[in-house]
């Protein structure tokens, strides 16, 4: 789903961002879902720290889900963001709750999340384990070992992605990768700064500077026109990828939002007369078509 990989586009992917390949309905599970645990708490250290109430607030939900008609036949995964412990913790409350024939049913695995390194699951929860209370100091995870953590973790979910925390966005450095995750998962958005490696800030300046009677437009952009829709579209919050290939053709700008993708003809009377545009809509929705079916 975009907004599940959205997170891991922002985090690493501003240059070639990852691409949703599926298409879905307007029927489809809430991609990314967050619960607070206001009562978390931890104990231990290292990789044998736990947050007890975090924990039974998942295995809770994953039996409510295993029950609900909407996830039938999906896949479930646990990723803990600290520490391995947490999962052991989660995996003896599910066993007492749900029984170990419907763990296996549903695939239920769990671990941290270089256990998940190269897997997938429908329904991922993640527990970021991390809590505040008496007095307990919260460490920060900025080091590229820990982006890469949060980028395997945050990128698992094929439909759905739960993220259960007992921290608030203000309890966490501004340097830490749980609040980036956290922010996120609040308010899932599209964050564009790079487009085929080009700075859009750079892009920009280049545009207003450019003599566009005389002046090619950047690679890969065929015409300035390009640039000026692309900067139209981007900064209505949609992420905007130029020259997209698509069946052995190219689309001018594959737009792509929260919930679709839009794909945008920029061609005019310089390069294409009537009939060849009506030729591109048909090929568009023909593509497009197939796809979906």
């Amino acid at each position: 789903m975009p907004e599940i990989i959205q997170f891991s586009n922002n985090l690493c992917y501003q240059a070639e961002p990852l691409i949703p390949l599926r298409q879905y309905g307007a029927n489809r599970l809430q991609p990314v879902v967050t619960r607070y645990v206001p009562d978390g708490y931890v104990k231990g250290s290292g990789d044998r720290i736990v947050n007890p109430p975090e924990a039974e607030a998942i295995a809770q939900e994953i039996e409510r889900r295993i029950d609900d008609p909407a996830y039938d036949g999906k896949s479930f995964g646990v990723i803990c963001l600290q520490g391995n412990a947490q999962w052991n913790l989660i995996r003896d409350l599910l066993m007492g709750r749900i029984g170990v024939l419907k763990m296996q049913q549903r695939a239920l695995a769990g671990g941290n999340p270089y256990a998940f390194q190269g897997d997938e699951r429908n329904i991922i929860f993640l527990s970021m384990v991390a809590a505040g209370s008496d007095g307990h100091r919260i460490g920060v995870m900025s080091k590229d070992s820990d982006k890469r953590r949060f980028n395997v973790a945050a990128s698992r979910a094929r439909d759905q992605m739960w993220l259960f925390h007992s921290v608030t966005i203000d309890q966490l450095s501004t340097h830490c990768f749980r609040r980036q995750l956290l922010e996120y998962c609040t308010h899932p958005n599209v964050k564009q700064e790079t487009v085929e490696g080009i700075e859009v800030a750079q892009l920009h300046r280049q545009s207003w500077q450019a003599d566009k009677r005389t002046t090619r437009p950047p690679m890969p952009f065929d015409s300035w026109f390009e640039v000026d829709v692309f900067f139209r579209i981007a900064d209505r919050g949609f992420r905007v990828i130029p020259q997209f290939p698509l069946a052995g053709k190219r689309i001018d700008l594959m737009v792509e939002g929260m919930k679709g993708r839009l794909a945008v003809e920029c061609d005019g009377d310089q390069w294409h007369g009537i009939s060849e545009s009506e030729n591109d809509v048909g090929y568009s929705s023909g593509v497009y078509e197939q796809r979906i079916l």
